[in-house]
């Protein structure tokens, strides 16, 4: 099993060029092992993931005039794909969500009252590997 620490620790609200809403977030991910070893920087990879909702699904989950909640659950689904892509082993360098009307439920999932405040936001993931025999 490997812990690999995963830190978001900015994002950007992009230009709106079409009807849709998009965040870039950044962040790194690092073996939990090398933590304070002298390799730690050299070892942290750093990662994009651009997402984006549509002003259709932002208006159905009332979110289109509020940009901290939104903020906050694109985040949240990011970080959910961040860790399926981790699990798998498909994480990219830059990656792209995008969430619709035809990939989305018609209500929003998540409240995010419970959902970190910008900024700095880590959290470890376990995972499992084959061993090679």
């Amino acid at each position: 099993m490997i812990k690999k620490k995963v830190t978001f620790y900015e994002s950007r609200l992009l230009p709106q060029t079409r009807d849709t809403i998009e965040y870039k977030f950044f962040f790194t991910v690092l073996d939990s092992s090398l933590i304070g070893k002298p390799e730690e920087r050299y070892s942290t990879e750093k990662h994009i993931i651009k997402t984006s909702i549509t002003g259709t699904l932002a208006a159905m989950w009332y979110l289109v005039d509020n940009l901290i909640d939104l903020e906050k659950i694109l985040y949240e689904y990011s970080k959910r794909h961040v860790k399926d892509k981790l699990k798998y082993g498909t994480l990219c360098n830059i990656e792209e969500l995008e969430l619709s009307t035809s990939n989305y439920p018609n209500e929003c999932p998540f409240d995010p009252s419970r959902i970190a405040e910008p900024g700095q936001r880590s959290f470890d993931i376990e995972i499992m590997v084959k061993e090679n025999t």
